[in-house]
């Protein structure tokens, strides 16, 4: 965390404040099929999908007895778990998209030196935390 906080100072420092966050379809590279499907593609390749369900997803499962012998409680887990995701991940997204289309670039990036400092306070206290109060 203090790491990534660091680079986010660094790369806002470095970059224009004048930036125009609005698109324009002749500026767009890379992919542009179907947004959602696009984003299936992007959440299975992400190795921490992976991770999370082969640790904490799998462990939750042995927790509450859930395989797939019962796969009516499979499914709900599974389906509860992308509601969670659903319920938390389109708000912010909203408010990262209004937010982005209405906020002074300058301001934003202050904004984003903010973040990046509680990023880095919050991971030096991470990494104290463990000498104060070992687990």
């Amino acid at each position: 965390m203090i790491i990534f906080g660091l680079l986010v100072v660094r790369d806002t420092i470095k970059a224009d404040a004048n930036v125009d966050f609005n698109l324009k379809d002749g500026n767009l590279k890379g992919y542009k099929g179907n947004s959602f499907v696009g984003g299936i593609i992007v959440s299975l390749s992400n190795p921490y999908w992976t991770f999370w369900w082969a640790v904490i997803g799998l462990g939750f499962l042995g927790t509450f007895n859930i395989t797939f012998a019962t796969p009516i409680e499979l499914l709900l887990f599974f389906i509860g778990h992308e509601l969670g995701d659903i319920i938390w991940y389109l708000p912010i997204s909203i408010f990262v998209y209004l937010g982005g289309k209405s906020l002074n670039p300058k301001i934003y990036k202050y904004v984003l030196i903010v973040c990046a400092g509680f990023m880095i306070i919050f991971g030096i206290y991470l990494i104290l935390n463990i000498f104060i109060s070992p687990p």
